[in-house]
């Protein structure tokens, strides 16, 4: 903002993004809203070094919340999640996300050991029905400019399946960071309010969030949901960090957004 302070605030504006007039238009603010209530969240902490410590987690937390369904450990589950997501108001996914810079279709959710869905996959047999899908996954909102400035990634083929929207990250988020996230926009869409509100509101908390808040947040968690989530460990915040803000860099908070329908 002209004052120095970052656009994203606690009090607005909302943000969203678009590959481009066209997919936003047909693809994103023409899709009719989901009939289903549904949520299917994947989860799986390895796949490429370095393992993920919180992605099981959050898939489960997510699903929890919402009374969804969570599918998590080392199992493939790309079948799964082709034969059951259509059936979803609302996908998440957390995992480590491989962009393929040659060949952007090829650029792969890691949702198993040795089991990777691609985009091309998700274009050629991925059909939603549902309001948000959310990739929880390093670099998952990179995309690659082809001829007529088309942008080819995973958000292209989300949007391709039938998403109107999609929640991504631009670079490499912290573990801790996008379960955060992901815990407070889902509360925020169950609460009512849309991706865009519901994502500015989680990141802007995520952002505020004391070294002490956090931990607390965390021993919460684990106590709300024991058998769920009593694998959550603790993030290596030291004393210093107990009182300041630990996610305040925006190397931190901003690779989150959201591509296609607002509300």
């Amino acid at each position: 903002r002209p004052d120095g302070a970052p656009l994203l605030s606690a009090d607005g504006p909302d943000l969203a993004t678009a590959p481009s007039a066209t997919i936003l238009l047909r693809n994103a603010l023409g899709r009719p809203r989901a009939a289903t209530n549904g949520l299917l969240a994947v989860g799986y902490n390895h796949g490429s070094a370095p393992s993920l410590t919180y992605a099981e987690a959050e898939a489960t937390l997510v699903a929890q919340l919402l009374g969804g369904e969570a599918l998590v450990g080392p199992a493939p589950k790309s079948e799964a999640l082709l034969a059951r997501a259509g059936g979803a108001r609302l996908l998440h996914v957390a995992c480590h996300a491989a962009y393929n810079a040659v060949d952007p279709l090829a650029t792969a959710l890691q949702l198993g050991g040795g089991d990777a869905l691609s985009a091309q996959t998700i274009i050629e047999r991925l059909r939603l029905h549902c309001d948000l899908v959310t990739l929880s996954a390093c670099t998952s909102g990179l995309s690659k400019v082809v001829s007529g400035d088309e942008l080819l990634g995973l958000p292209r083929a989300m949007l391709y399946a039938g998403a109107p929207a999609v929640v991504c990250t631009l670079w490499e988020a912290d573990d801790c960071a996008a379960l955060i996230v992901s815990y407070f926009l889902y509360r925020g869409l169950a609460a009512g309010a849309g991706p865009a509100a519901a994502l500015r509101s989680a990141v802007t908390t995520l952002r505020a969030l004391s070294g002490r808040a956090v931990l607390d947040l965390l021993a919460g968690l684990r106590s709300g949901w024991p058998e769920a989530l009593g694998v959550l460990r603790d993030p290596p915040l030291d004393a210093a960090a107990l009182d300041q803000a630990p996610y305040a860099d925006p190397l931190i908070w901003a690779p989150f957004l959201l591509i296609g329908r607002p509300d």
